[in-house]
């Protein structure tokens, strides 16, 4: 009991001194701030007491850790209440000496100018202090070494996927000059150099040491070498930190990552933006980052991305000095040059085998061939120790092949150093290595000559390994390459990676031999047969591990028809994986490119070809250009009838498509006879139970909801729930669709307790699966809000609607049907809620937005012009309202038939108007028609 007492009134001690010296630190920055004469005893103190926050800080964790025992909290007390006593006379000082916001200008420089009377007591407070800091830190040093568990509530996250080098040699200066300046409130710090100096590695030390010192701090790893790694490494983080909407696929994830790193209450952390080295990425005009922007695909650079918060600490690694000075703040970057000598001469003993001859004067001339870059050496040292060779053997070698001493590296490749010494003696040492690996090992040169034309990070073993290629093979090849240091291996996962110069020497090495362009062929062909071909959920998890390398062999350039097929192959997947996730003028233009090349090189009746060709028309569908998607699913059924017959399971698929469309145009009698051949079709090729043929019914059971025929619709929508809760659990997204649909349809049986249930389950589950901001959510928060108008729950109805048009605002275009329909349900809210005004703007936007993307004769824009005419009969308004009600009327009648429910609510309407104008005969038929 007596230890705890003790410990509490420690830690109570210590948190009033950070309360006290943060209040003080932060008025010295304001008097710093507005008087430009301050005296040198304040600008010390500044100084002083954020090291003295700090110093107090660890103590605290150690003591909340447990680590501090009785006997130590009791020696520690009278420091720190004299910490705090200090503190304390500090703050009265500086209450009387220091301007407050509110004194007059007169009074500021009054106070200024007295302020140097203070002198001789602040200094002794400083003295007093520095004696306080440097008694806490030697018992810190001594007697608090042991790591303290993390104890806040904060998950911990350290996602940096490299070991840490036990044997890591130098670079104490730039460590600590790193310290210094985040000590001195630089946020951003960058270090630069030429490649393979070690600019990584002193990053990935950094982390470990942060990691030790910073208990309970989160540490991110960003690669910044292109957007796809970027932006991969934003969605890691978002993964990593389980935020909400992440696994939503129209998502923005940068701004969610963003908004999470800028709230300070989520606590330090520190971040390492890696190999930025391209300042067009970073900076430029030219397309960089893809973000979604107002239902468009945007480019933006990667400095828009970079969040800031008063906790956050950022170390920016790059080969362009111009890019760090400008991403940390015009702060001058850190320049990491090679080893010194000395230095470069212990990792070269390090990584020799012990049982190589060292001789000062060999090593000194192969020190400085290799210029003493960390890469250059540990590559020597592997090619010596694999091969057992003597340092002059390996001096000899290096000396006689001259091939490498013009012409290895294109001027344009390395623009950045254009420095052709420095170049060449690295790489001199490399080409010694991939020709001593080719010779050895054959299978490791295929790997390393494969990966050079992958995405150079996180490269999936899948897309190395052979065919039928034994394990022992494989392990053998990589381990080959990892003692030569030519590629990494992650420590998440199974996957790889080579340094930038590494990839591209690997290239120059194989231009040399002609292969470069066989090389990026097989690179082509490994990423084609990876790609899934569509974008359906359940192939998600692999467009993430991919598209980096998708991406990188889509920007080589080929001839042959083979290579230009298989490109078609992963524009096609990727297009449509863009379209699953609102990227449409992405998605639009690899498809288009996709079908070019397909129809050029197997025409336009290929079964390839019509797979685009669908597939475009799926993507216009989306984007509500339905009779481009008409044209287009229309030209693929009609191919695929030819080439596969009528009952092919891809002729079925366009078949229920067109019949989707119809519905969608409210031809709905066309509609019903694609979906009745499609399902029959495919109850008879897959089995009633088969998802195709759930799919079918689903619709079946949508289309009959709009023709009236509540009963038939109720069995089907339930049949297809069974099936698909069977096939493919309660949770899937299909599943889902059918349970929103169902609801939909109880509502308008009038049965709004059971809407209600299946509306809710179908809003947390696809909150759950798709996140909070998918297309799918929002439609159902919409169609719930409408549920909760007609049961009179006029705020929450209101909630529901405002939630769903800013979600739909941010991915969809402004006349999307989705965002039309919130218009026209916020316009019926308003009327409920007695606001004409409002309501009128709402239904008018809608109704011009309806007849432009769907027609003057769409049920939605018939449905419109009724809620407006209902809008202008309540206003006094007969004309307008009688010439919008026998519009409906006509349409209605012509579309729906004269007997359907829209019908005769229009019918009753316009009744009820010709009541109001004293036409009674009409009114009478009308309203006896509607009854």
């Amino acid at each position: 009991m007596a230890e705890a007492v003790a410990v509490v009134g420690l830690v109570s001690s210590i948190i009033q001194i950070v309360d006290f010296g943060s209040k003080v630190v932060s008025r010295l920055n304001e008097f710093q701030s507005s008087i430009s004469e301050v005296p040198k005893t304040f600008r010390d103190i500044k100084i002083q007491l954020p090291l003295l926050i700090n110093t107090l800080k660890q103590t605290q964790k150690q003591a909340d850790a447990g680590h501090v025992s009785e006997e130590t909290a009791k020696a520690l007390t009278p420091v720190v209440d004299g910490c705090l006593s200090q503190v304390r006379l500090l703050e009265d000082i500086l209450a009387k000496a220091l301007p407050a916001k509110k004194d007059s200008v007169w009074n500021r420089r009054f106070k200024a100018l007295s302020s140097f009377i203070h002198d001789g007591a602040i200094q002794q407070i400083t003295v007093t202090l520095e004696r306080y800091v440097q008694t806490l830190t030697y018992h810190q040093t001594t007697q608090l070494s042991k790591p303290v568990p993390e104890t806040s509530q904060r998950k911990p996250c350290f996602m940096v996927r490299f070991e840490r080098d036990p044997n890591f040699i130098g670079r104490e200066d730039i460590i600590e000059e790193i310290d210094e300046r985040f000590k001195m409130n630089q946020r951003r710090v960058a270090i630069t150099g030429i490649g393979g100096v070690g600019k990584s590695q002193i990053a990935i030390e950094y982390c470990y040491r942060y990691r030790d010192t910073h208990l309970g701090d989160r540490v991110f790893w960003v690669h910044a070498s292109n957007s796809a790694r970027f932006e991969e490494a934003y969605k890691d983080i978002a993964r990593e930190l389980a935020l909400p909407g992440l696994e939503d696929p129209d998502v923005d994830t940068f701004q969610l990552v963003i908004k999470w790193l800028s709230d300070d209450a989520n606590g330090p952390w520190l971040m390492v933006l890696d190999n930025v080295d391209d300042i067009e990425i970073a900076f430029g005009s030219s397309p960089q980052i893809s973000s979604r922007q107002d239902g468009q695909q945007s480019e933006t650079p990667l400095v828009s991305y970079l969040p800031r918060n008063s906790n956050s600490l950022m170390i920016i690694t790059t080969r362009d000095r111009r890019v760090g000075e400008r991403l940390a703040d015009r702060q001058r970057p850190i320049a990491v040059l090679p080893f010194a000598p000395a230095d470069a001469e212990c990792l070269l003993r390090y990584r020799l085998p012990e049982n190589c001859k060292w001789n000062e004067a060999e090593s000194a001339e192969l020190l400085e061939i290799l210029e003493f870059l960390p890469l250059a050496i540990t590559q020597a040292s592997a090619f010596i120790s694999e091969n057992e060779i003597t340092l002059v053997k390996y001096l000899d070698m290096l000396r006689v092949d001259n091939r490498s001493a013009k012409g290895i590296l294109d001027k344009d490749l390395f623009d950045p150093w254009r420095d052709l010494e420095i170049r060449n003696s690295v790489f001199q040492t490399w080409m010694l290595s991939f020709d001593q690996i080719r010779k050895q090992k054959p299978r490791a040169a295929e790997i390393l000559s494969l990966m050079s034309f992958l995405d150079r990070q996180a490269i999936p073993d899948v897309l190395l390994r052979n065919t039928n290629e034994g394990e022992i093979e494989f392990i053998t090849a990589i381990g080959t390459l990892k003692a030569f240091s030519l590629i990494t291996e992650e420590k998440k996962g199974a996957t790889f990676g080579m340094h930038r110069l590494v990839q591209f020497s690997t290239q120059v090495w194989l231009e040399l031999q002609h292969m470069l362009v066989e090389w990026q062929g097989r690179a082509l062909e490994v990423v084609s047969n990876y790609c899934p071909s569509d974008g359906k959920y359940e192939n998600w998890t692999a467009w993430r591990v991919i598209n980096p390398h998708a991406q990188a062999v889509l920007g080589y350039a080929f001839q042959s028809k083979p290579c230009l097929l298989k490109r078609a192959s992963i524009l096609h997947g990727e297009g449509c994986y863009n379209s699953v996730q609102g990227q449409h003028k992405v998605a639009h233009s690899k498809l288009i490119e996709a079908l070019e090349i397909r129809e050029k090189a197997l025409g336009h009746d290929h079964t390839l070809t019509l797979d685009t060709v669908h597939s475009l028309g799926t993507l216009y569908s989306k984007q509500d250009k339905l009779t481009e998607a008409e044209t287009m699913y229309r030209r693929a059924l009609a191919g695929k009838e030819k080439a596969f017959g009528p009952d092919h399971m891809s002729t079925l698929d366009s078949l229920h498509s067109l019949g989707t469309l119809y519905s969608n145009q409210d031809k709905l009698t066309e509609a019903e006879a694609m979906y009745r051949r499609a399902l029959a079709g495919r109850e008879k090729a897959f089995g009633p139970d088969h998802t195709s043929t759930l799919d079918s019914l689903h619709s079946l059971g949508t289309l009959y909801s709009d023709q009236d025929k509540l009963t038939e619709a109720e069995a089907t929508y339930q049949r297809a729930l069974v099936g698909k809760e069977k096939a493919l659990g309660p949770d899937h997204p299909s599943t889902l669709d059918t349970v929103h649909n169902l609801g939909l349809l109880y509502s308008d049986q009038d049965k709004l307790m059971e809407a209600e249930t299946m509306c809710q389950r179908a809003l947390i589950g696809y909150e759950k699966v798709l996140g909070p901001d998918h297309t799918s959510t929002l439609n159902a928060v919409n169609n719930l809000g409408t549920l909760y108008s007609k049961q009179d729950k006029l705020t929450e109805a209101e909630t529901l609607y405002e939630r769903a048009l800013a979600g739909f605002e941010k991915v969809l275009s402004p006349d999307h049907t989705l965002i039309l329909a919130v218009i026209n349900n916020l316009g019926l809210l308003y009327s409920d809620q007695g606001k004409p005004a409002e309501a009128e703007a709402m239904y008018q936007r809608a109704l011009v937005g309806c007849e432009k993307v769907l027609g003057p004769d769409h049920t939605s824009t018939l449905d419109t012009a009724h809620n407006l005419a209902f809008l202008y009969s309540m206003q006094g308004k007969l004309a307008e309202a009688e010439a919008l009600y026998r519009r409906a009327l006509v349409g209605k009648e012509k579309t729906l038939g004269p007997d359907h429910t829209s019908t005769l609510a229009t019918v009753h309407g316009l009744g009820i108007l010709y009541q109001n104008q004293g036409n009674q005969s009409s009114q009478e038929n009308r309203v006896e028609r509607s009854l």
